[in-house]
């Protein structure tokens, strides 16, 4: 048993402690909380063929294959639609305006 949790399960046992809040926080088991998750890195991920999300896949599968999906999103060619003609690549083309 290690220093830290002889030491630990004795403060237990003389105090005992009554809430989660007073138990310390572990050098290898940390306490979750929202801001680790967001800057959990998304090791791993595979950006493969555009496939649908299914239930059993983990965070990471589901951003690899929204990545993919994005990624296979084909903008559409443009066309002339009275004021802007086929020349326009942009909405901010403003010379293709006829």
């Amino acid at each position: 048993m290690s220093a830290y949790s002889s030491g630990f399960i004795q403060r237990v046992i003389k105090e005992q402690i009554e809430s989660s809040d007073e138990l310390p926080e572990g050098v290898a088991n940390l306490y979750f909380t929202e801001q680790r998750v967001r800057d959990t890195p998304l090791t791993g991920m595979v950006i493969g063929a555009a496939a649908p999300i299914t239930t059993t896949d983990s965070v990471v599968e589901m951003a690899g294959k929204l990545q993919a999906q994005i990624d296979a999103i084909v903008p559409p060619a443009p066309t002339d639609y009275g004021l802007i003609t086929a020349a326009a690549t942009s909405l901010y083309d403003w010379g293709a305006l006829t």
